[in-house]
């Protein structure tokens, strides 16, 4: 208070604070990016269309299409039918490698854990 009076004695416009705003505007972006946004059918390819290749228990899957047969790198799903899901998973380099969440025909959730190189990693719910 006493800083505002001096400057306007001064004939000198009063500073504000703008650590506020800007810390205002730092949690309401922080904030925003924290929300979990579902999949889009865009970032998901259908697991009936990815290629296997390699022998069994070594297989790599590559997505369909591709230009150059690079092993496949994101998310993949499977459906019970057209409005619900069996399972969704990441895949890296060709493997599982990530998030598997699976649900029964009912959608209630079946089981969900992650894997790290084609292998379950960590704990489990079923």
């Amino acid at each position: 208070m006493l800083l505002r009076a001096f400057q306007l004695s001064q004939g000198m416009a009063p500073v504000r604070n703008v650590t506020k705003p800007r810390a205002y505007l730092l949690v309401l972006l922080l904030l925003g990016s924290c929300s979990d946004s579902a999949l889009t059918d865009d970032e998901t390819l259908d697991f009936s269309h990815l290629k296997k290749s390699g022998k069994e228990g070594d297989e790599l899957l590559y997505a369909p299409d591709a230009k150059l047969p690079l092993p496949y790198t994101g998310w993949a799903k499977s459906m019970h039918n057209a409005e619900q899901a069996e399972y969704l998973a990441h895949f890296k380099d060709g493997v599982l490698d990530g998030r598997w969440t699976e649900w029964r025909e009912d959608g209630e959730k079946a089981q969900e854990g992650t894997y790290k190189a084609g292998r379950e990693d960590g704990i489990w719910t079923k």
